[in-house]
């Protein structure tokens, strides 16, 4: 369906921390061209007040992401509410308790694959991941224990109450979320099926996805020791009662896509000119 929207259309990637988001921005950059691509960069130190955090957006959003056509990183939905374009939103959800663990997990490598005693004793930890590191323990983050840090570290479970509702559409209700939906365009599937949501992108827009990386670096079944934590468990879905709806919607049908606009014209690469 052609409706002469297209020297208007942005391609967004909505990145879900810890939702197979990394895979997924890095096969736009292989198949678009990296200079066609804008990823959003960590906020710089002197951005961290909110008043300037809300100028520094303002920039962005007036300097840069009006002027591109592809948009890549961690911005929620909310970001993108005033720019005025056709967008097709891409996002990944997860499971929502084991993209929680997976987020603890992450905090506890300091950001990357190095080992909770490297970054505790600082020997071969790289500077940057232990500060990373630190500013979570000093805002209450218990390196041993998921569920006290659920109740000393505000900031984590901010993150872990219905995060992915809020996230991808700007709303902690599910019964929200759908009317979002109804009133955007998304294409949204699950790391969990993630193969299914890559043979939609290639089929319908061309993507090479034949060097997509095995899923879950990490050795072993890391998870397994918070799943045998029952109480946890059962405080981790009662957190997130939402996005648990929102997962099982997307998962149950494979795949959300409400896409209303032939967004393929530009985005399809045979027909995008890098």
């Amino acid at each position: 369906m052609n409706m002469n929207l297209r020297s208007n259309q942005k391609l967004v990637f909505i990145h879900v921390p810890k939702a197979a988001g990394s895979t997924c921005i890095n096969l736009i950059k292989t198949n678009y061209g990296k200079k066609n691509v804008f990823t959003f960069p960590r906020k710089p130190a002197w951005a961290s007040k909110p008043i300037i955090r809300y100028l520094y957006d303002e920039w962005v959003t007036k300097k840069i992401v009006n002027k591109k056509k592809i948009i890549a990183g961690h911005k929620q939905f909310q970001f993108y509410k005033n720019i005025k374009s056709q967008i097709l939103f891409l996002a990944v959800v997860r499971d929502p308790v084991k993209r929680i663990i997976s987020s603890y997990n992450y905090i506890l490598s300091g950001g990357v694959a190095e080992t909770r005693q490297q970054l505790r004793s600082g020997v071969n930890a790289q500077k940057k991941h232990r500060i990373y590191y630190e500013k979570w323990l000093s805002v209450g983050f218990d390196p041993d224990s998921l569920k006290n840090t659920l109740k000393s570290c505000r900031q984590f479970r901010k993150r872990s109450q219905n995060f992915q509702c809020q996230y991808i559409a700007g709303v902690k209700r599910f019964d929200d979320v759908l009317g979002v939906f109804e009133k955007n365009d998304f294409i949204v599937g699950t790391q969990e099926n993630f193969s299914g949501f890559l043979n939609y992108i290639h089929e319908n827009f061309g993507w090479d996805i034949s060097n997509v990386p095995a899923r879950h670096a990490v050795k072993g079944n890391y998870q397994e020791k918070y799943y045998n934590d029952t109480d946890l468990i059962e405080e981790l879905e009662s957190l997130n009662q939402e996005d648990r709806k929102l997962y099982s919607f997307i998962l149950d049908n494979g795949l959300f896509n409400n896409a209303l606009y032939d967004y393929s014209v530009d985005f399809h690469l045979d027909h995008f000119k890098k």
